[in-house]
This record gives C-alpha cells, structure tokens and sequence, in this order.
C-alpha cells in the first residue's frame, strides 16, 4: 500500500473512532436524562423517537423497552450511524451539496436498516406486543310489552 492511502485510513479510521465515542457520551447523558425525569410522576412523559418508531413499525412493546440495557443499545446504534455518515462524507471529495445529500440519503438509509434489524431480533427475543382480544358488547334490546 501506498504510504497516502495508509494514512488516510488510519485519519478516517481515528476520526470514526472519536466521533463515536464523543456522540456515545452525549447520547447515553440525554437517555439517562430521560429515563430518570420518566421515573418522576409530576414530570411529562418524554418522547424517543428509536422507540416510537419501533413500537410502531415492528409492534413491540413500548414498556419493555424503556430500560437502562436498551437505552445503551440505541445510544451505540445511533452512534454508529452519525459516525459512519459523517466519516463518508469526511472521505467523499465533492462538491458540499453533492456531500450533503450523499449524506443525507446514506443517514436515512442506515437508520432504516439498522434500526429494522434491531426491531426483528427485539421480535425474535419476544419483545411483541401481545394482542389483546377486545370483548364488544352487546346490548340486549328489550322488548316493550
């Protein structure tokens, strides 16, 4: 290998590697943030996209996945998808707008793949929601005597 071509894999391989620890640290501090402002009562409930998205495109439960181990997974999931976008479009030598939907279409490509993934191994664990059989009610007419 050329001497050039080595150590712009090691550069890209380094600046990975920050990124993703830098966006790990940031990510699991707001997670954390959440999970303990979602333990307190008088505090509205917040939102995480990941897991709305899951509960709605995979049906799993939303109970389940609010816990410190799946909050860890989504951190290093997210993690991983900022910092493989953002060493891409470090690595690609185009135009900034040619950069920027590279990277756009590449974040919302990897976002789906990963997080389906995530979701069918979540459907493999038994993290589906059960369905529940909803009872209708009948109303008995009564007859005027």
């Amino acid at each position: 290998m050329d001497n050039t071509v080595e150590f712009n894999i090691y550069f890209f391989l380094i600046v990975f590697i920050i990124l993703f620890i830098a966006i790990y640290i940031i990510y699991c501090n707001k997670l954390n943030k959440i999970l303990k402002n979602k333990s307190k009562r008088n505090k509205k409930e917040y939102e995480i996209m990941e897991v709305n998205y899951l509960t709605v495109r995979k049906n799993i439960d939303k109970s389940k996945l609010l816990n410190k181990k799946h909050m860890i997974i989504i951190a290093t999931l997210d993690s991983i998808i900022i910092a493989t976008v953002s060493t891409v479009i470090n690595f690609v030598n185009l135009h900034i707008l040619w950069q920027l939907s590279i990277g756009f279409v590449l974040l919302f490509l990897l976002i789906y793949a990963i997080y389906d993934i995530y979701g069918n191994i979540l459907i493999s664990k038994g993290y589906e929601k059960k369905e529940e059989k909803k009872i209708k009610k009948t109303t008995k007419r009564k007859k005027d005597k």
